[in-house]
C-alpha cells in the first residue's frame, strides 16, 4: 500500500485516515477488531488488536506450502494492524470440497523445522506457546501446560 500516507499512532484513526483518502465506499466492522473494507478498486480485510502478528506469520507460512490451501494476502502490516485481501466466498460444490481437502493434505504433508508456537492468541485470549525441535517436545511441553482433560 505504498500510495498511503504515513500512518496514525491508532488503529481507528488508521481507518479514518483511509476513509478520508476518499478511496472507501464501504466499511463494515465484523468483530471488535476487524473491518470489512471496500474501496473504488478493490476490498480487504483490516484487523487491530493482540494476535495480528501471529496471525500475519502464519498466513505467509501457509502460503508457502506448495499445493497448500488458499489464503488471503498480507498487503500491509505494522505493529497494530494487519490488512489482507478479501476472499469472496463461492458456493460449496464437491469439487471445492475435494480440492479443499487435497490442499489440506498437502499442507499437513509439508515440513517445518519446529513444532508449535505457532499463534500464541486466539481472539482476545492468550496462550501459552513454545517452539520445539520434535512433536515429542512440542507434546510433552502440551502435557505440562494443558490441564488435565477429566479422563475424556
Amino acid at each position: 500500500m505504498d500510495y498511503l500516507p504515513a500512518w496514525s499512532q491508532t488503529p481507528e484513526a488508521k481507518l479514518n485516515q483511509i476513509e478520508e483518502l476518499g478511496l472507501v465506499v464501504g466499511l463494515n466492522r465484523l468483530s471488535n477488531n476487524c473491518w470489512r473494507v471496500q474501496t473504488n478498486f478493490q476490498e480487504f480485510i483490516a484487523k487491530t488488536g493482540p494476535g495480528i502478528e501471529d496471525e500475519r506469520s502464519g498466513l505467509l507460512a501457509i502460503g508457502r506450502v506448495e499445493n497448500g490451501p488458499a489464503v488471503p494476502r498480507v498487503l500491509y502490516f505494522d505493529s497494530d494492524i494487519l490488512v489482507t485481501e478479501w476472499i469472496s466466498h463461492n458456493s460449496r460444490t464437491r469439487a471445492h470440497e475435494e480440492n479443499f481437502g487435497r490442499a489440506l493434505a498437502w499442507l499437513h504433508e509439508s515440513t517445518t523445522d519446529e513444532w508449535g508456537a505457532g499463534s500464541s492468541w486466539i481472539g482476545a485470549c492468550q496462550l501459552e506457546s513454545a517452539n520445539s525441535k520434535s512433536g515429542v517436545e512440542f507434546y510433552r511441553f502440551l502435557a505440562r501446560v494443558l490441564p488435565p482433560s477429566g479422563g475424556r
